[in-house]
């Protein structure tokens, strides 16, 4: 049995889930790359259950990386598909922080607790600015 460990979206008085509204919660951390030639890679919060990633001129792609893993750039160059997901020009993408591991039964953050992955790699395809949010 798997926990519910994603925050969640907001509803309206007749308790209908509010799809495609901004999260009703405050973001723990953002990150802006611009024109990346290379991914970043961006370590997610100890609390960090979900990320926006949106796109800005031309599409981006995210990479789940796991805690194992360098952190060098790691997604290649256009047409290799090795990237996880990808957010269409101009359009924000809300992702649930995947499991990577079976997770820790310390006080630790919920991210830890979970077992989800610790770290993202961004990259834009061609000339973009990609913010990534996480909440």
């Amino acid at each position: 049995m798997s926990i519910n460990y994603s925050k969640a979206i907001p509803h309206d008085r007749n308790n209908e889930p509010q799809q495609g509204l901004p999260p009703a919660f405050v973001a723990i951390q953002t990150d802006l790359s611009e024109n990346n030639a290379a991914s970043s890679v961006i370590s997610l919060s100890a609390n960090t259950t979900t990320i926006e990633v949106g796109a800005a001129g031309s599409g981006a792609v995210i990479k789940w990386i796991p805690v194992a893993a360098s952190q060098t750039s790691v997604i290649s160059a256009a047409g290799t598909a090795n990237y996880d997901n990808f957010i269409p020009a101009n359009q924000v993408r809300r992702f649930v922080v995947p499991v990577e591991s079976q997770g820790l039964s310390s006080v630790v953050g919920l991210q830890a607790q979970a077992g989800l992955y610790a770290r993202v790699a961004v990259k834009s395809v061609g000339a973009a600015s990609v913010l990534t949010t996480q909440y």
